[in-house]
């Protein structure tokens, strides 16, 4: 079987990163998985990790000094069942360091060096960095080789960047690693990394924040260790002021970490990035942040970043440039915000390409002048017939369910217009997705509700539809819901 070590080390592009769409093997498929690194992140920034148990890894180091491998491998693998190596690293590696006395380093390196280079599950090569973290790597170049390679794999970044504490030039090492990863093992490196030249400043400003997670996580990072608070009160260029302005969207996001509120001085931080703002010809984008800092400043009674923002905004530049979005089918939301009429060029980008816009279904819905256009668009664009393929299990993941992601995002919208989409609705009762079928019946509830009688004496053709998709409907909790619509009264 081959190692996630040798996974990795094939899949490396020349560049020396994993092509975006990696991932590590998932043990089933049918399974709702976290991605790469996200349950080590998620513990790390919002869960206290507490003491995990390390037993099974206290005994796996006593059969490795025992030269025992294959029983040490095998407690190794018992313990990655149910644990998780994030809890037990500090644990374990104590109990090495308080028995360095009684156990054989060269043991117990060996333990470290084999479950790296040919651990099969994830928690195993953790353990493997984990025990290598305990040794001077340096001169060890075949062993530092793989543990930048593994760093290039989001799942295992945070425990490569421990071991990277203590080479020769950490700093460098961390920062040539934070360059390889997009999500969670970015994030990870750009916390840990202490930038040491400009180089490593303007990457912080320009990348660092730029996460397939949340920028928010790195934000504040960034803009602290990039010292952005001088460069807000320089002359910035343009190029630095595009940077900014996604810097700044992490700021002001604040919602799984503290951003622009933790600033030495926030109001002043707003302030000077607006009048930067007054000197260079903005995009949408930008345009978009000075929305989100409008909103932050009224929050919190910041009223001369309110104003500043709010001058940029009313300004016919502003307009001007909204207008040739809307023409392109973009910024369509914040130009709905400016009181511009943006439902026209909605409609018209949903009708041009559909799968690319049809989520501005929810700009449309709310208003009477497009829900009957917007229905017959869905019932031309998708395969209703197709698609209404019987009762299934099915979480709707993947890219094969597309077309039930698209279906449900109408759905939902149906709930305040009783009678309208029934063929939509029709399909979705009829959809293998557990929440197409859901939120189908929770639309009829509604109908129910608003129209104020049973769904037989409102809509019979719909629940003689339900009582027959009722014998094959496969979840007892479906069923439930619909012998509630369809019960006499």
């Amino acid at each position: 079987m081959e190692s996630l070590y040798q996974l990795i080390h094939r899949s490396l592009t020349p560049e020396g990163m994993l092509p975006e769409d990696f991932s590590l093997p998932k043990p089933d498929g049918n399974q709702i998985h976290f991605a790469d690194g996200a349950m080590d992140g998620i513990t790390i920034f919002h869960t206290a990790t507490g003491e995990a148990d390390t037993g099974l890894l206290e005994q796996a180091v006593w059969a490795a000094n025992r030269d025992r491998m294959e029983e040490a491998q095998g407690l190794v693998l018992e313990f990655c069942e149910t644990g998780h190596m994030i809890g037990a690293i500090d644990g374990i590696q104590q109990y090495i360091i308080d028995r360095r006395e009684e156990l054989a380093a060269g043991k117990i390196f060996r333990l470290g060096e084999e479950l790296m280079f040919g651990g099969t599950h994830p928690e195993a090569v953790k353990f493997g960095l984990a025990l290598l973290e305990l040794f001077d790597l340096n001169g060890k170049e075949p062993v530092k080789t793989a543990v930048r390679e593994l760093a290039c794999s989001d799942e295992f970044t945070i425990f490569a960047l421990f071991l990277m504490r203590s080479w020769d030039e950490p700093d460098r090492e961390i920062f040539q690693a934070a360059k390889k990863v997009r999500g969670w093992g970015r994030i990870h490196a750009v916390e840990r990394l202490d930038p040491v030249d400009e180089e490593m400043e303007r990457w912080l400003l320009a990348e660092g924040w730029d996460n397939t997670v949340l920028p928010a996580y790195s934000a504040l990072e960034c803009f602290q260790k990039a010292r952005c608070t001088q460069i807000l009160e320089g002359n910035m260029t343009r190029e630095q002021y595009g940077f900014m302005t996604g810097l700044m969207a992490g700021l002001l996001d604040e919602g799984p970490v503290r951003g622009i509120s933790a600033c030495e001085n926030p109001e002043e931080v707003l302030n000077a990035f607006l009048r930067q703002s007054g000197r260079f010809e903005l995009t949408a984008a930008d345009y978009s942040v000075i929305a989100q800092i409008l909103d932050y400043a009224k929050e919190h009674s910041l009223d001369a970043a309110a104003a500043a923002a709010g001058e940029l905004l009313d300004g016919e530049t502003c307009r001007a440039v909204m207008q040739r979005e809307m023409e392109k089918g973009e910024g369509l939301r914040l130009a709905k915000r400016l009181g511009m009429d943006y439902a026209p060029y909605a409609m018209a980008a949903m009708k041009r390409d559909f799968r690319r816009y049809y989520h501005y279904v929810d700009l449309l819905m709310p208003g009477e002048d497009y829900a009957m256009e917007l229905i017959r668009l869905f019932e031309e664009r998708l395969p209703l017939d197709e698609m209404a393929c019987g009762s299934a299990d099915e979480m709707g993941l993947g890219e094969e369910f597309e077309n039930y992601r698209i279906l449900i995002y109408m759905v939902q919208y149906l709930k305040e217009r009783p009678g309208m989409g029934v063929r939509l609705i029709r399909t979705a009762l009829n959809a293998p997705v557990v929440n197409n079928r859901n939120m189908a019946l929770t639309v009829l509830e509604e109908w129910v509700k608003l129209r104020g009688c049973p769904l037989a004496e409102c809509y019979p053709e719909l629940a003689g539809l339900l009582r027959e998709l009722r014998e094959n409907e496969v979840r007892e909790d479906v069923r439930n819901r619909m012998d509630a619509l369809t019960v006499e009264e």
